[in-house]
């Protein structure tokens, strides 16, 4: 479904960039550079990291031969379940990546209002779901990762949503160094 429907805009409206999983991460210097050229540029204010049930990028993470804890965290739902959940739990770390990225972190710097979302749609529906992740400084990511987990069973025998809050906490951490480099260069220039 075309990202203008999805969220009942005209296709001007929607600076759009596919990728598989929605992964964001710092090497990518594509997704780095479109992001660069969004905010810079066309002075985006909400960047929206959108994923997908039924994402075969998740698919292919989940049923292959090894992905760790969550193989046992994941037990008890049944296959469609398992993957939604992953889905989400893919779209709430991407926008987290995206907020430490310089881009994002030069930009808050600056003082330009740059707002980064996580949402999912279901392919059979087409239908936005707000997950609840927004982030528009970087002192709110530990906070705006913990309330989007909250939503998850609190059955973590194998650990993992207690691992994926120390990986969010460090993230946060990581993210407040950025910026304190981002503002430094900010006010030198």
């Amino acid at each position: 479904m075309p990202a203008n429907e999805i969220t009942d805009l005209d296709p001007a409206e929607v600076f759009l960039h596919r990728k598989v999983a929605n992964l964001v991460v710092h090497s990518d210097l594509n997704a780095l550079r479109t992001i660069q050229h969004a905010v810079e540029h066309l002075f985006v204010k909400p960047i929206v990291v959108v994923g997908h049930h039924g994402c075969a990028g998740v698919r292919v993470a989940l049923r292959g031969l090894r992905i760790g804890p969550a193989a046992h965290w994941l037990d008890h739902l049944p296959p469609e379940q398992q993957e939604d959940m992953l889905c989400e739990m893919n779209v709430i770390e991407q926008p987290g990546n995206v907020t430490l990225s310089t881009v994002t972190q030069d930009a808050w710097a600056r003082g330009q209002p740059v707002a980064v979302h996580g949402w999912t749609h279901g392919l059979k529906d087409g239908l936005p779901k707000d997950l609840g992740l927004t982030m528009q400084a970087h002192t709110e990511l530990a906070d705006a990762f913990a309330r989007a987990l909250k939503r998850y069973p609190r059955d973590d025998s194998a650990g993992l949503v207690r691992a994926t809050h120390q990986h969010h906490e460090f993230l946060a951490a990581e993210a407040e160094q950025v910026f304190m480099t981002a503002q430094a260069t900010a006010h030198q220039a």
